[in-house]
């Protein structure tokens, strides 16, 4: 593509984006949400975000994707399509990562949970087309949604892990902001169902809050819904014993976590899970992504800090 099309793409996204953003717009609320969901605005919107994580990772493959997105998702509601598919990318560009460790291996069956309405499921089902997918949310529209639209299996999840019931075996397990709003005892639990779901040589993803978000709470306390008093005794816990937690202020056992490097390193070794890499800031350069498999693969001296650049 000319560059001539790529930046007459880009002004019109962006105007798009602008007509959409209902900021000071004349522009009717309802005319503006059928913009932000119309195939038009998604499918400029995910051309921008293919093009984005290409200029970081010029040798990954990331291939178009499904740009349908429901209009329950949570996570497009204050987004943006270039933003929203470029998180997918994101992922899949942790994943890739891991896979080439695999000695290229495909994976043959893929669990996303929590999967919401599919924002990750779209780019691992496009990059991984022959594999069976299993998507599992407490949402059950939101599984709904991706069995409908991606062709997967849906599992309804529980508020207690142990009451999961997953059929195995998986070569890959997603999981994407999950980890990050549980308590340390739940961590626990669902530590032990993935274990049991993976492959004996299968793969682990799953993302944390780590000291880039430990840095950011004060300055942006709005958009992790903590109070300053919160945000103070959950970083006072971090700094004592490498984990801090806090409930949101509507909910119970459900919030915000801070998890040390050390600390997770531990845990993990407590649920015989061997550590395979560690992405600070992996996705979306924000979340910290830790890999991990049943048996060992890498020692510690292996396991390594992973740069996706």
């Amino acid at each position: 593509m000319c560059c001539h099309m790529i930046r007459a793409y880009s002004f019109v996204y962006e105007f798009l984006k602008y007509l959409a953003s209902g900021e000071k717009s004349l522009i009717p609320r309802r005319v503006r949400n059928s913009l932000r969901f119309s195939r038009l605005y998604l499918r400029l919107g995910m051309k921008q975000a293919q093009a984005a994580i290409k200029a970081e990772f010029p040798e990954g493959d990331f291939p178009i994707l499904q740009s349908l997105v429901d209009r329950n998702d949570g996570m497009y509601a204050h987004d943006h399509p270039q933003h929203y598919f470029y998180v997918a990318y994101s992922a899949l560009a942790c994943v890739r990562s891991c896979a080439q460790r695999k000695s290229g291996e495909n994976f043959r069956s893929i669990l996303d949970l929590p999967c919401g309405h599919g924002r990750v499921l779209r780019a691992l089902k496009a990059a991984f087309p022959e594999a069976s997918f299993t998507a599992c949310d407490l949402d059950k529209q939101a599984v709904d949604f991706c069995s409908r639209t991606f062709g997967v299996s849906g599992v309804y999840s529980k508020i207690d892990p142990r009451m999961i019931h997953i059929r195995p075996n998986f070569d890959l397990i997603w999981v994407g902001s999950l980890f990050t709003h549980l308590d340390y005892d739940r961590w626990s639990y669902f530590l032990d169902l993935f274990r049991s779901v993976l492959t004996k040589d299968g793969l682990l993803l799953f993302s944390a809050h780590g000291e880039f978000v430990a840095e950011r709470l004060e300055r942006f306390s709005a958009f992790y819904g903590l109070s300053s008093e919160q945000i103070k005794a959950i970083k006072d816990q971090y700094a004592r014993r490498g984990f801090g937690y806090a409930d949101y202020s509507n909910l119970t056992g459900y919030g915000i976590s801070l998890s040390a490097p050390e600390w997770i390193k531990k845990t993990l070794r407590s649920h015989s899970l061997d550590l395979a890499a560690f992405m600070p800031k992996g996705w979306d350069n924000h979340h910290d992504v830790w890999a991990v498999k049943c048996k060992l693969a890498y020692s510690d001296s292996q396991a390594r800090d992973t740069s996706l650049g």
